[in-house]
């Protein structure tokens, strides 16, 4: 699902977004609030980034993500909090996009 912003117009002018995903087992809505133009170093290199991020709730768990604005809105840093705290982060570290 994270690869579906790259086809949302407007992205940039938005405040949010609202996206149903799936997990393989059950359809679920995800809202993101959207602040634009943050800077963000990366081992690809230092991007312009739309941040995006669920908005606080009565869990732990939350979304964050990093979309480069100059790569088409592709994400460039993921970061999963569960509710016992456990952080997965996924960090582009590179990209190749053939036409």
């Amino acid at each position: 699902v994270l690869y579906q912003f790259r086809y949302i117009p407007f992205l940039r002018e938005r405040k949010e977004v609202t996206m149903h995903i799936t997990n393989g087992s059950k359809i679920d809505t995800r809202q993101y609030l959207i602040r634009p133009r943050q800077v963000l170093t990366v081992p690809l290199g230092t991007l312009e980034t739309l941040y995006l991020n669920t908005p606080p709730e009565q869990t732990q768990w939350k979304t964050e993500i990093w979309l480069s604005v100059e790569n088409g809105n592709f994400p460039c840093k993921i970061v999963l909090t569960e509710d016992n705290g456990d952080q997965l982060s996924q960090i582009l570290t590179a990209l190749s996009i053939a036409q």
